[in-house]
């Protein structure tokens, strides 16, 4: 028994350490009027990146290799101000995490708020 969790933990450490030369990034494309600000939790080191997306704007987050747990948008002008989206999960590749790169698309609803989805 020991042994299968020494070669689990080993497996785990090693595609940790693997994942650093991999470029993972999350792609948004804001299809809003407004200016937003998408805020992403790294799973690792539970660092918060935060990137500004211009009205119609499309921008990459890099994630510098890190496995993503949580996402979030906020409106940050016009209609959309102070309005955001619940923290979500992205795209899971295990234990509720992101270890990929995905597409995060930012629509606004016809009550001007803010809807995320990720694929």
């Amino acid at each position: 028994m020991r042994n299968n969790i020494s070669k689990y933990l080993l497996v785990v450490l090693s595609v940790g350490m693997c994942q650093q030369g991999f470029a993972w990034m999350i792609n948004v494309q804001n299809k809003t009027k407004g200016q937003v600000r998408v805020d992403v939790t790294l799973a690792a080191t539970n660092e918060q990146r935060n990137q500004i997306v211009e009205a119609g704007a499309n921008a990459t987050i890099d994630t510098a290799g890190w496995c993503t747990s949580w996402v979030a948008t906020v409106g940050t002008s016009g209609t959309l101000m102070n309005k955001s989206t619940a923290w979500q999960q992205p795209p899971a590749t295990g234990f509720g995490i992101s270890c990929r790169s995905f597409k995060l698309n930012i629509e606004e609803t016809a009550s001007n708020n803010i809807v995320q989805n990720m694929e």
